[in-house]
């Protein structure tokens, strides 16, 4: 993989996935959707009788990948390899 790959993978992530680009809603309630959405944590949802019994993993909201959305940032449980596999992969 090469820096300069990478680089540009991360350029086009933060110029059309950030705040910036929003229609219809102002960055405090794209913020606060995301947040409600860390919040979660409902095994009904999955199927589940008892949160209690069941991984966290299988009820909770995890974001998945480190995004830098201009206003804010979010780390994921998977961190930039929606960047680095693509960019090893060119």
């Amino acid at each position: 993989m090469t820096d300069r790959t990478y680089d540009i993978f991360a350029r086009i992530m933060k110029e059309r996935y950030s705040v910036s680009s929003l229609v219809g809603i102002s960055i405090d309630e794209f913020r606060g959707e995301i947040r409600k959405m860390m919040d979660v944590k409902d095994g009904a949802m999955e199927g589940f009788w008892d949160d209690d019994k069941q991984r966290d993993l299988s009820i909770r909201f995890h974001w998945g990948h480190d995004h830098d959305f201009g206003d804010f940032k979010l780390a994921g449980r998977m961190e930039d390899r929606h960047l680095r596999i693509p960019a090893k992969f060119v």
